[in-house]
């Protein structure tokens, strides 16, 4: 493990999210009917009953709290901003937190603590008073103090004393995930008789729920009420029923739709459990002789700490899932990495992997990564697992783990925004990093300049035909006999462009292969607008889209609006693997 900046570890925050999300959580467990909880809205959660609003603020903090912390006076300025934005509404305020109480400077006022004295306030005047006086001198919105300055005792005790509870020396983590569990194994016991473990191993993904509340955009959105529960436990302690097999006439038909899960473990049942999934539980090894690109690896490394997800991109044969697994090894907990491999699933079964996967990772440990290999990351396709994968980011972040997204196609901008995301493009390999390949392949010291610039002319830099043309210079003894070389392909990599050619014609619509044929022809770089009018001029209809579909494993993208043909289809400098038609 790598010795990282404390500074730039957001450990606490982390912590602090998950803290929140458990109570969010247990407020749930407890609601009745016609109440309601609303997710970060005006604070950490508000819950709701008929026309009274109770704000709630959950903090995880190691040090002691007192009157003049800057937190506690942030929530009571935070607190009447509340009030003057709904002066219709019966707001209520509690501050919820593991800190315990403490003496403010000088030994506290007189003598006590000014949280303890509030609480004593709100049933004395003269306490209420000694609260008035120490806030008018503390830093608090002008608005606040005017209403101090201005108002009675007894309007300021009812309505700012009275209406703020300080809770402290709340359990830590594992004391609330404790009284959720409890809550739910008397909640089953009650609803449906449910055994004490079905109704406990609820307890993940209903905090998977509050996390996708949480995430959700509009206000509105981020609600939980007492049905939502029921729903959401039902679903994790019962099995669904056709309802041909109900037999009405005998039994309600409620306790037979939905079968409690104890019916899963009865040993004269014939039910099974499948729990294989297509999930590769350790990061593919990495063959020898591969190039260790150290740069590539420590800015996507850089990423990874800053973000804890990153996306890499890049053409076909441009060493996506290599840098990927290079990235893994040297983070130094490879294996704690899962490695889903996308290549051939639909969107769906994508959904379902995803789905499976945030399940999976509310038992992470920290570090703990995923790469999900070869992803189509683009807008068309995006959109039908959007919601699930940023669920699954947001978890790995508060969860302090890493996702690695590798996608030959350029990823949809708005999700890149809404998540907070790097688009990290593989570049083709450098001059250097070539030389770099030939001496690690034991190519004499006399030979690796002319070898270098041979192969970078051929190549364009591109991988994947590196390393064909440095095996097939290896087999030929490094022998380069004249300047004809410059513009012949070894063996090696006229496989690979036949491979690349065979790919082509098995994958493209017909649309597709005319666009990339008559792209072929051109040389260098082109924009988008130039290859749409040469497909309208070919009479190909809505060639802006086939030409954005082939973007990524065929077409490279080298700058804002340039484009050019993937190296992996030129025979050499001015010809193209179609030339032969």
């Amino acid at each position: 493990m790598l010795d990282g900046n404390p500074k730039r570890q957001a450990i606490s925050s982390i912590e602090g999210y998950v803290y929140q999300f458990w109570h969010t959580l247990l407020e749930w467990v407890s609601l009745g009917d016609n109440e309601k909880i609303y997710i970060e809205c005006g604070e950490d959660f508000e819950y709701v009953k008929e026309d009274r609003v109770l704000s709630v603020q959950v903090k995880n903090r190691q040090d002691n709290i007192t009157l003049n912390s800057k937190t506690v006076l942030e929530s009571i300025g935070n607190f009447w901003e509340l009030k003057e934005l709904n002066p219709n509404e019966d707001i209520s305020f509690k501050y919820l937190t593991t800190a315990n109480i403490g003496l403010e400077e000088n030994k506290g006022i007189d003598g006590l603590a000014g949280l303890e004295i509030w609480g004593e306030a709100t049933s004395s005047l003269d306490k209420t008073e000694t609260i008035k006086d120490y806030l008018l001198t503390k830093d608090l919105p002008g608005n606040l103090l005017n209403y101090l300055k201005t108002s009675e005792l007894e309007e300021v005790q009812n309505q700012l004393i009275k209406k703020i509870d300080w809770v402290t020396g709340e359990p830590k983590t594992d004391g609330i995930i404790d009284l959720v569990e409890r809550s739910l194994i008397k909640f089953g016991k009650n609803y449906d008789s449910i055994p004490p473990l079905i109704s406990k191993r609820a307890a993940n993904h209903l905090f998977l729920k509050v996390l996708e509340k949480a995430i959700l955009k509009k206000p509105e959105e981020r609600c939980l009420d007492s049905a939502d529960f029921l729903l959401e436990f039902a679903s994790q302690t019962h099995v669904q029923v056709p309802i041909r097999d109900v037999e009405l006439k005998s039994k309600p038909f409620d306790k037979n739709l939905l079968t409690p899960l104890s019916y899963l473990f009865d040993t004269s049942s014939d039910f099974e459990i499948d729990n294989e999934t297509a999930t590769e539980r350790i990061l593919p090894d990495l063959i020898d002789g591969l190039l260790v690109r150290n740069n590539e690896i420590d800015s996507i490394k850089d990423i990874l700490y800053k973000d804890r997800a990153v996306v890499i991109t890049g053409g076909s044969g441009m060493g996506k899932s290599t840098i990927s697994k290079f990235v893994g090894k040297s983070l130094d907990i490879s294996n704690n990495w899962v490695w889903i491999s996308c290549r051939g699933l639909d969107p769906k079964e994508i959904k379902v992997q995803l789905n499976y996967l945030t399940q999976e990772a509310l038992n992470f440990e920290s570090g703990k990564g995923i790469v999900l290999d070869d992803l189509d990351t683009n807008t068309a396709n995006i959109q039908d697992f959007k919601k699930e994968i940023s669920i699954l980011i947001k978890l790995l972040r508060i969860k302090n783990c890493f996702l690695i997204v590798t996608s030959q196609k350029r990823t949809d901008s708005d999700f890149l925004t809404q998540n907070a995301l790097s688009d990290y493009r593989l570049p083709a390999l450098s001059k250097n990093e070539i030389r770099e390949f030939l001496r690690l392949s034991e190519c004499p010291e006399d030979k690796i300049d002319t070898l270098t610039t041979i192969i970078e002319i051929q190549s364009k830099g591109h991988p994947q035909l590196v390393h064909a043309s440095v095996i097939g210079r290896k087999r030929e003894n490094w022998d380069v006999t004249s300047v004809d070389e410059i513009f012949s392909d070894t063996d090696e990599i006229h496989e690979k462009k036949g491979e690349a050619r065979s790919l082509l014609t098995s994958l493209l619509t017909e649309e597709q292969l005319k666009l990339i044929y008559i792209l072929s022809l051109s040389i260098g770089s082109f924009t988008r607008e130039l290859a749409i009018r040469i497909g309208e001029n070919e009479g190909l209809e809505f060639s802006g889209d086939v030409f954005d579909s082939l973007i990524g494993p065929w077409i490279d993208s080298i700058s804002a609006n340039r484009y050019s043909i993937s190296p992996l289809l030129c025979i050499h400098p001015t010809k193209y693997i179609f030339t032969e038609k």
